[in-house]
């Protein structure tokens, strides 16, 4: 394997898994969803084997992003993808204007902890 090809295989390791991870999914949990062998998730995570690009497509559906997250080197890509998501949800709640302004308020305050708490650990 490629020192190009290695690189792309962690970084779709890394992205795979911190997803996965992030919604509290199993390996075979993922596999079931995308229609993948446990075999091939768990290579896949452990950065051993590149994803065919059907493959690929099908982790991504799976995990509701893009396919071009998995294969971003930008870390913001993620996040950006994670904040359209949310926005996404908010707006299919239907909820009034003061509701989802509260809700902005709630997630800015647990940001604003969930960053002091990862400092302190530091």
């Amino acid at each position: 394997m490629s020192t190009k090809t290695k690189d792309l295989s962690s970084r779709i390791a890394s992205r795979v898994r911190n997803l996965r991870t992030e919604r509290n999914w199993s390996q075979p949990e993922l596999a079931r969803r995308s229609n993948l062998s446990n075999a091939m998730v768990s290579m896949v995570e452990r950065g051993e084997r590149t994803p065919s690009l059907e493959a690929l497509s099908s982790l991504a559906a799976a995990l509701e992003v893009d396919a071009a997250i998995l294969l971003s080197a930008d870390e913001t890509a993620s996040m950006k993808a994670d904040a359209r998501r949310l926005a996404t949800e908010l707006s299919e709640l239907k909820l009034p204007r003061a509701d989802i302004e509260a809700i902005r308020r709630i997630a800015r305050a647990l940001a604003t902890e969930l960053q002091a708490q990862a400092r302190k650990r530091k």
